[in-house]
């Protein structure tokens, strides 16, 4: 995503199973992202957007570089660690950060220990069968 229009399209297109937004990074969004990191790497890699709201707007958000260290630290809490990457962008003022996580060969925990996937728009849990079933399909594929 290198354009305006791409980011808007992005927003209008809404959350699903490889897209996530944050308005914010609050101390509650900075907990919960290990599960989110850990979803995406499990299920098909995606991107959280900081900077659109729920209602899809463009809002804008510029996080401190210690928000960064602490995104990247939730990262390092999952287990094992989900490999993140960075891209700031900036549109007519206001600056959006996109952390890409990609699918993964491993299969990740969040830092309380569950097995998140992503299904559909949310994030579920798996029980100990789908945990077998999901490490089963990685090594059968």
């Amino acid at each position: 995503m290198t354009t305006l229009k791409e980011l808007r399209e992005l927003a209008n297109s809404g959350e699903r199973m490889t897209v996530e937004f944050k308005e914010t990074l609050s101390e509650a969004v900075i907990r919960g992202l290990s599960t989110d990191f850990a979803s995406f790497a499990n299920t098909s890699g995606g991107i959280i957007v900081i900077g659109i709201d729920d209602s899809h707007n463009l809002v804008g958000y510029r996080p401190e570089k210690s928000e960064r260290n602490r995104i990247s630290q939730e990262a390092g809490n999952c287990r094992p660690p989900v490999l993140i990457d960075f891209q700031k962008l900036t549109f007519q003022k206001k600056h959006f950060l996109v952390v890409n996580v990609p699918v993964s060969s491993s299969f990740h925990c969040d830092k309380r220990f569950r097995y998140p996937v992503r299904v559909g728009n949310t994030t579920q849990f798996l029980d100990p069968a789908g945990i077998i079933t999901l490490v089963r399909n990685r090594l059968f594929d």
